[in-house]
């Protein structure tokens, strides 16, 4: 079963560390310092679009939820894989069940709505199940009724029209299996300005 899994190291440095300082340990002892750089200026905005970013917004996601920001709370936060379908991040309050699923994107200019669009037509493979499942995420039994909320992390901001594109995919995909009850688009300057305030 363990082969089915996927791991990760959380803590921030040691994953910088592990990616970038220790393949590079021997070289730098010798004065190769200019390779370096020349290797950590071309790997590292992949490493924080797959690495950092996804965090950030798990973090945010769970402060939101702490300070009760977002109109449903979060007891949990991770991600999503499965049947080769991924979430980036999910939000999870099992006693009121509330979920949350947000995407993260990374990308040189504003997102556009497609995005928020592959998400929402995610939730039928996610919704939690009944109790007594020995699995959280398994389709083979009927759903409970869940709340389901949507955000969109976006770190350059998102197009002009997303959120309201969002908001209509919505209204047009209506589910009885789940309670659908909106979305919200973050960019960086926001998740930065939050976690300024939430330290006061």
């Amino acid at each position: 079963k363990s082969r089915s899994g996927r791991y990760r190291i959380v803590d921030p440095y040691l994953n910088f560390y592990y990616r970038f300082i220790a393949q590079y340990q021997d070289r730098l002892v010798l004065g190769g310092q200019k390779g370096f750089v020349a290797f950590l200026q071309r790997e590292l905005p992949a490493f924080i679009q797959q690495q950092v970013w996804p965090k950030l917004c798990r973090d945010w996601l769970l402060m939101s939820g702490l300070y009760g920001t977002l109109p449903i709370s979060v007891e949990k936060v991770g991600g999503f894989w499965k049947g080769g379908r991924t979430i980036d991040v999910v939000g999870i309050d099992r006693p009121n069940k509330n979920l949350i699923l947000a995407t993260c994107e990374w990308d040189t200019a504003p997102t556009k709505f497609q995005p928020m669009r592959d998400l929402i037509n995610k939730t039928r493979h996610v919704l939690p199940q009944t109790k007594g499942q020995r699995t959280l995420f398994d389709n083979d039994v009927p759903r409970e009724m869940w709340n389901v909320y949507y955000v969109g992390f976006s770190a350059n901001g998102w197009a002009e029209g997303a959120e309201e594109k969002a908001e209509q995919w919505l209204q047009e995909h209506d589910s009885n299996q789940w309670n659908m009850l909106g979305v919200k688009l973050v960019d960086l300057q926001q998740i930065d300005d939050d976690f300024a305030h939430w330290a006061y």
